[in-house]
């Protein structure tokens, strides 16, 4: 495993990469710069099904030193890290706060791959990109990586339970109507995401089943 943190000699790597064979396909995995078990699942996915992975890191902050000791236990073929480089006055948005959005049009561009993979679970990511996805359809295929229900916490699981109830009950998807159907938890934070499968939602929600604050995505279908 290789990281850099520029892009200057990218298309010599990229030609090591695919000089046995042209029709090499190419992963494309984003992260932040503190890496979670959510995104090592993704990870593991793209390395199954594509012959390279690529990961970059999208956040504004260089790469924490655990992320770097777990990248390389995952082993992809390339790590990009932070790009510290004149924005030269160019300003991109793709309405995520933590995202460095210059910096990961660099690196799709720079790569092009032929897919990208990417969790809910990490939303603010999932929001980045399928924001990509949806102004530019034929850049890349889009694979959304599900972390397995026997990974997921107790607490986490009851949440979902009540989530899918409310599914169920056709009623219109806010904060307030998951706040009513999480009674028994204090919603820190609520985020939704539309795409063409569904509805996205994110909350961060305080249980009385678990010490800690619950980080949850679920998708309300269509």
């Amino acid at each position: 495993m290789e990281i850099i943190n520029n892009l200057t000699d990218i298309n010599t790597l990229l030609a090591k990469f695919i000089e046995q064979d042209e029709y090499t396909s190419i992963g494309f995995v984003p992260i932040l710069n503190s890496i979670t078990a959510s995104d090592i699942i993704t990870i593991k996915k793209a390395q199954k099904l594509l012959d390279i992975v690529i990961i970059q890191n999208i956040s504004e902050h260089k790469l924490d030193n655990f992320s770097k000791k777990t990248l390389t236990q995952v082993s992809p073929h390339l790590v990009i890290d932070f790009i510290d480089s004149d924005s030269k006055g160019i300003h991109i948005s793709l309405n995520a706060s933590s995202i460095n959005s210059l910096n990961l049009m660099k690196g799709i561009l720079a790569v092009l791959p032929s897919s990208v993979f990417i969790t809910p679970e990490n939303f603010e990511v999932f929001k980045a990109i399928n924001t990509l996805a949806s102004n530019f359809k034929d850049l890349f295929s889009l694979h959304n990586v599900l972390t397995p229900e026997n990974l997921k916490s107790f607490a986490e699981l009851e949440v979902i339970k009540s989530l899918q109830a409310l599914e169920k009950s056709k009623v219109e998807i806010s904060k307030d109507s998951i706040s009513q159907a999480l009674d028994y938890c204090q919603v820190a934070s609520f985020q939704q995401l539309k795409t063409d499968l569904g509805v996205y939602v994110n909350i961060k929600v305080k249980s009385e089943l678990s010490e800690s604050i619950l980080d949850i995505s679920y998708c309300f279908k269509l």
